[in-house]
């Protein structure tokens, strides 16, 4: 186990900066709810514009998730001539343990991040529980999509290259499905 906890402890330190501002992303978001909580007469212009910008800043943070979780991942490459962790006195097993372990700051940051604000406005006991499982829920889609996706790719630059590609391929399987499970108001001449 001592192994395990020095390979998180390695992901970690290395990925500090990113984590570092992943997290400062999760506090531009909860500034923004201070502004519209604390700020002046609510504008409504200004209150749609910051509502977006949380928006915006959400979309970022889970894109900034998505790729992060690759490069922890590929810290030691599973796949290809760079896959020298087979040498070494590390199983499969625990560096796949090592790996979940780090994975799981990914989970932790959002709710420490976000902890202080959830109080601050006064929720109840229930209201907490609903809030930490919607967002480890959100961040838990987004680990298990980019670990799928960085598991079998090995390095950063296919891992983006593949995202792009499920995209545009669930993009066109989602136009197709739309377009052949919408009644058509066109009636075409049989016969």
């Amino acid at each position: 186990m001592n192994l395990t906890w020095h390979i998180v402890k390695k992901d970690l330190r290395r990925l500090r900066w990113p984590l570092a501002g992943w997290g400062t992303l999760l506090l531009l978001r909860i500034g923004l709810g201070v502004r519209l909580k604390y700020g002046a007469a609510p504008d409504p212009v200004l209150v749609e514009r910051l509502q977006n910008f949380n928006n915006l800043f959400l979309t970022f943070q889970l894109v900034v998730a998505y790729v992060l979780v690759s490069v922890l991942i590929h810290e030691e490459p599973l796949l290809g001539a760079g896959a020298f962790w087979r040498v070494r006195p590390i199983s499969g097993g625990r560096l796949l343990r090592a790996k979940l372990l780090g994975l799981v700051a990914f989970g932790l940051v959002p709710e420490v991040v976000s902890l202080p604000w959830w109080l601050t406005n006064g929720l109840s006991l229930r209201d907490l529980a609903w809030a930490s499982l919607e967002t480890v829920g959100l961040h838990a889609v987004v680990i298990l999509a980019a670990l799928l996706v960085a598991v079998l790719t090995d390095g950063l630059p296919r891992f983006l290259a593949w995202t792009l590609v499920l995209i545009a391929a669930t993009g066109t399987f989602a136009a197709i499905t739309l377009a052949t499970t919408m009644p058509s108001k066109v009636k075409l001449p049989l016969g």
